[in-house]
């Protein structure tokens, strides 16, 4: 965060100061830390012991409203990496005890994390994307305009000086070095298509990245959470049990 930017979250200590392993979670675009795919991956997390910091990213719930748009993970995962410093010198989380868990929109930020800071060991993402163009020309189609017209919303943001493909995801994955991912999709998604997935962790595989795809056959956007809430969890404790070092309850 800069100086200007005042994240709110809920800090959920299920376990602080006994144990410290920690998870960052945030929401998607247009949505809230108060929206479901983040409050119940939040609970799930935090029934197996987990610490939650569940964060409103900048421009959304009660945090600072910069300009009101989102950057494509640029400036979020600036803040994130600061949130998890914030963990560091306030909490004393060590950084081998500190995952993340994006949903959607926050996927972006989690998947470019591991090239802003050392100080996150694991990144999970619901519903993530690959190519950042391609996703941004299928969303503004979905909203139900020519997809063509992405390139001057990416126009008009170089004007303001934000270039939403500053740090590409594959900067992100190329920089996870031996910190493990975890991705979650289900294959009918139809606001971000289920092959971004699958491309994500060919790239990731092929630059030696541990990486885990776990698919939730005929669910929507992040409705594999809900058609299959025990294995969902079941996956994304187990990723961070064994990724942080975390004792089973």
């Amino acid at each position: 965060m800069s100086d200007e930017v005042t994240l709110e979250a809920w800090w959920i200590k299920a376990s602080y100061p006994t144990a410290q392993e920690t998870v960052i979670v945030t929401h998607g675009y247009g949505t809230s830390r108060r929206d479901y795919n983040a409050l119940l991956p939040s609970a799930m997390l935090a029934q197996e012991g987990f610490n939650v910091l569940l964060v409103d990213q900048r421009d959304t719930g009660n945090s600072t409203c910069v300009d009101g748009r989102h950057s494509a993970g640029q400036d979020e995962s600036d803040d994130f990496a600061k949130v998890a410093e914030w963990l560091v010198a306030e909490k004393g989380i060590t950084p081998d005890k500190i995952g993340m868990f994006g949903v959607s929109g926050g996927a972006i930020a989690t998947a470019i994390l591991p090239a802003k800071t050392d100080n996150v060991t694991a990144f999970a993402m619901e519903a993530p994307i690959f190519d950042f163009a391609e996703t941004a020309r299928r969303e503004v189609e979905f909203q139900g305009f020519p997809g063509f017209l992405w390139t001057l919303a990416d126009t008009a943001a170089m004007i303001r000086g934000v270039d939403l493909n500053e740090t590409p995801i594959t900067s992100g994955i190329d920089s996870a070095g031996n910190r493990p991912m975890l991705l979650l999709h289900g294959t009918d998604d139809q606001r971000l298509a289920y092959e971004g997935a699958v491309k994500f962790r060919d790239y990731a595989e092929n630059a030696g990245v541990e990486i885990t795809l776990e698919t939730f056959e005929g669910a929507d956007h992040t409705e594999g959470m809900l058609s299959e809430t025990q294995r969902y969890q079941r996956a994304l404790t187990t990723f961070f049990r064994n990724a942080l070092g975390q004792t089973p309850n």
